[in-house]
């Protein structure tokens, strides 16, 4: 199938904004994801946990790349 045509709609100073607020949100969580990885440290078997961390902060890394090219680009 075709790709959807994408095209500009709305406001670009609200768009900025969000994409702002969103990219803040996903380091927040990074960081909270860092001292979370901190207090696992403290449990007798931490490899579920950390492989658990590793993938929930990559999906955060991958949303803040998306987030920039958003930013970078609308």
């Amino acid at each position: 199938g075709r790709l959807p045509e994408l095209r500009r709609t709305g406001d670009a100073a609200e768009l900025r904004a969000q994409t702002k607020h969103l990219l803040d949100l996903e380091r927040d969580d990074i960081r909270e994801l860092r001292d979370l990885r901190r207090e696992v440290i403290k449990v007798e078997d931490t490899r579920w946990w950390s492989a658990l961390i590793d993938i929930m902060e990559a999906d955060n890394r991958k949303h803040i790349a998306i987030l920039e090219f958003v930013r970078d680009h609308g």
